[in-house]
């Protein structure tokens, strides 16, 4: 069974994109380019139209225009799904790194019976997360999907959902009242009957700062855009260790 591939880039991001499009082709692997909504342009009132009123009135301080434009652009991959009836959508934002081996992975992750489930390619948890063999699939190479344990979970950057689990996750998200990853409010939603994971990771984030759920910093944006020698560097270096920090994995028999 094929799967759409969706790759999601700023149109103002163009060496990212370029690094993509590469990527993709190295891979052999078809996709289709998604523009992102651009969280800094968005209007007002198109914010109105698409977000909870009482979401708005009480908008976490993280919730950037950047976190705007992913949760935006995500919710209109949802309809795009949902209209042309794609059986499966494998959702990959343009700041990740793709394994050699993503298409091999993807093929068997689909001939899993998981259509009612979320299988994250990649994610990130404040906890340890600790996962268990004796529950895991083998998939491809060292490989393999295991259940997610009962926890947070976020980074929206690489994954895998089916026409069903889409239908869900736009009928959830109509209006717009949560992070774009806040994937364990959709599950307790009812929008996935469980969470997948894939371990060792397929896909890792890059150490470049996201573009399309950027801060709305202006200092740290100009340092990112200009790449200001040591501090660009000292960014990158504080985004690894927070990333090694969300990324702790303990295997379990």
């Amino acid at each position: 069974m094929d799967v759409q591939i969706f790759l999601i880039n700023l149109k103002r991001a163009n060496e990212r994109r370029k690094k993509m499009f590469h990527r993709m082709k190295q891979l052999n692997m078809a996709f289709e380019y998604f523009e992102a909504i651009d969280g800094q342009t968005v209007s007002d009132e198109q914010i109105r139209l698409k977000f909870d009123n009482n979401f708005l009135k009480n908008l976490p301080a993280q919730f950037t225009r950047g976190a705007i434009g992913a949760s935006l652009s995500h919710h209109s991959i949802y309809e795009k799904i949902v209209a042309q009836k794609i059986p499966w959508a494998l959702i990959l934002e343009d700041d990740v790194i793709l394994h050699s081996d993503l298409h091999s992975v993807l093929q068997k992750v689909i001939s899993e019976d998981i259509e009612d489930q979320l299988t994250l390619f990649y994610y990130q948890s404040f906890d340890a997360i600790k996962i268990q063999n004796s529950s895991s699939k083998a998939l491809f190479g060292k490989f393999r999907l295991y259940d997610a344990p009962d926890q947070g979970y976020n980074g929206a950057a690489a994954y895998l959902i089916s026409e069903k689990v889409a239908s869900r996750l736009l009928e959830q998200t109509t209006p717009i009242k949560s992070y774009a990853d806040d994937w364990t409010h959709f599950l307790k939603s009812g929008c996935y009957s469980k969470i997948n994971l894939i371990y060792p990771f397929i896909v890792t984030a890059s150490l470049d700062p996201s573009n399309i759920a950027s801060s709305d910093n202006r200092i740290v944006k100009i340092i990112n855009k200009y790449k200001i020698p040591v501090l660009y560097w000292l960014i990158k270096f504080r985004r690894g260790r927070m990333f090694d920090k969300m990324r702790r994995v303990l295997i379990s028999d």
